[in-house]
């Protein structure tokens, strides 16, 4: 019978990361979080070097007002086990958001975790689900087209967080005639 176990849970976990399950479930969070139909291209998990996912052809909003083509989270095996986001990485590449926005970000703490404002704890806030933000070694933002009353700005930026601190260590924008 345990070996049943396994295999069964080997077939369910497969099944998740490799088929379509990963992305409807993301879909059906972020609606519910967001108040706006959020769909997804395609999803892919990973275990293996570091836990995280990728995601592409993200689009938020009826009529669609933000669009993430190309989204990777990555983060610490044992911090994720101790529910901490630490030392993750987020990259987020060729998107554009149109201002403005359909839905309002989400504040400190999260909606629905009950927690309030910082009280994550050491400068760490928490997420949906009691998961406690520590720090994120790299946020990348490549390509990332804004647009609002006709008007667009690209901009890259690299960047980090610690608790509350965040550090920007390169941005780079464009409008066409001002760099």
């Amino acid at each position: 019978t345990l070996v049943g176990v396994v295999l069964l849970s080997t077939i369910a976990i497969y099944w998740f990361f490799s088929g379509d399950g990963m992305r409807r479930a993301l879909e059906q969070q972020a609606t519910a979080r967001l108040g706006q139909p959020v769909r997804i291209k395609a999803a892919r998990g990973q275990i293996f070097p570091r836990p995280g996912i990728g995601l592409t052809g993200i689009e938020i909003g009826e009529p669609v007002r933000l669009t993430l083509s190309n989204v990777d989270l990555s983060t610490d095996l044992r911090a994720l086990l101790s529910r901490r986001i630490e030392d993750a990485r987020i990259v987020i590449s060729d998107s554009t958001i149109q201002l403005p926005l359909p839905f309002a970000l989400p504040a400190e703490g999260g909606a629905g975790t009950g927690a309030p404002a910082g009280a994550g704890g050491g400068g760490a806030s928490e997420t949906a689900g009691g998961i406690r933000l520590v720090s994120v070694r790299e946020i990348s933002l490549r390509n990332i087209r804004i647009v609002s009353r006709g008007r667009e700005i690209r901009i890259s930026a690299d960047s980090s967080l610690s608790g509350d601190h965040l550090t920007l260590s390169r941005f780079t924008a464009d409008s066409g005639s001002t760099s």
